[in-house]
């Protein structure tokens, strides 16, 4: 079933202008969010998952700076649905302010130094439901003491005066999932919200998570480079290398019929349960490219077994369908003629697509 669009982002392009030169970080990211479903980002580090998801919530750190694109945010109304250009609102205005944590809210990495020290979990959830909720202060209190016994943390009433550093790991991030849920947002994304999480909380938190959106009927962009995590939790995929989707399509697909060199490295270096011990893990040959440095047509084709010389490593591939809502950025798939005609993408000094 085909479910509504909520979020859009259409070739967005972030550049971070440093003294040792420009690093390209997004370059010409496409995705859509529907309403209601789990959408797994996946790739390597360095890849651009986080920063995809600060460009959502403008909140790129400097000296990085969207140059190209827009991402767009369909909110149901009484009236029918408004559509926000989120990269055209100012950074610290307050159109994005009031949309950050009630409309969108955010799991970061580390829940340690995402939090306040100097101020106690629950002082911190107060704010921001006063902050974008007409509450009490007595109101926005129980509101966060049921927010916290929601996530599972015991004696709620007691831990909401806790300092950060007096919880745990697994109640660090408990806490922060009861903050990002606080306001009862239509989407959320979290940022590798296992990270440095035993098998067992992480099982916990992933449970949390998906009776939360059956409750609350949002959405999640999950970022990740845990493939288990994605098999379990999303309904599609984006697969993500060097600042651009490779790969896009429906779970089962991705897991049972990967079409990118890419996506197919990334499955097969994933250990088999019940392998032979001892034997050596698969691994994808070199490494991801230094930020500075750019990479002439397909970003992947230094490390891809697949290379076609001559094309690959000249010109920019297209999206091309291979199926129903798979989508594929590669050059297998494609006959090249759009690279004979001049119309596939090619790599200018700016580091963007240009288009025929």
């Amino acid at each position: 079933m085909q479910r509504d669009l909520l979020l859009s982002i259409r070739d967005l392009h972030v550049h971070f202008r440093t003294r040792e030169g420009l690093v390209r970080v997004l370059n010409g990211v496409n995705l859509d969010i529907h309403e209601g479903e789990t959408l797994g980002l996946v790739g390597e580090s360095g890849c651009g998952k986080s920063m995809t998801a600060r460009s959502i919530l403008r909140m790129v750190p400097p000296p990085g700076k969207i140059i190209a694109g827009e991402v767009h945010l369909y909110l149901r109304t009484e009236t029918g649905v408004k559509d926000i250009n989120l990269t055209s609102l100012p950074e610290d205005g307050p159109e994005i302010r009031r949309i950050r944590g009630k409309h969108i809210s955010m799991i970061f990495q580390e829940p340690m130094t995402s939090f306040s020290p100097v101020h106690t979990i629950g002082d911190q959830i107060i704010e921001a439901l006063r902050l974008h909720q007409d509450m009490s202060l007595q109101e926005a209190k129980e509101r966060t003491i049921e927010m916290l016994s929601l996530v599972g943390i015991p004696d709620a009433a007691g831990r909401i005066d806790s300092y950060p550093f007096e919880l745990s790991g697994g109640m660090r991030q408990r806490a922060m999932i009861a903050m990002a849920l606080s306001c009862r947002p239509t989407l959320l994304i979290a940022d590798e919200p296992t990270t440095a999480l035993d098998v067992t909380i992480q099982a916990q938190i992933l449970e949390l998570l998906a009776r939360l959106q059956e409750q609350l009927q949002m959405s999640i962009l999950m970022i990740t480079h845990n493939l288990g995590i994605v098999a379990s939790m999303a309904h599609r995929v984006a697969v993500m290398y060097l600042g651009r989707i490779v790969e896009e399509a429906p779970v089962d697909e991705v897991f049972y019929n990967p079409k990118h060199p890419y996506t197919r490295a990334l499955l097969k270096s994933v250990p088999k349960v019940g392998q032979k011990t001892g034997e050596r893990l698969w691994s994808i040959a070199g490494s991801v490219p230094d930020p500075f440095v750019q990479v002439p047509g397909c970003t992947f084709h230094p490390r891809c077994p697949d290379m076609k010389p001559g094309l690959c490593d000249k010109v920019v591939p297209d999206n091309v369908a291979v199926g129903v809502d798979h989508i594929v950025n590669c050059w297998l798939y494609s006959d090249g003629s759009a690279a004979e005609t001049g119309e596939g993408g090619t790599a200018d000094e700016t580091g963007t697509a240009a288009r025929g």
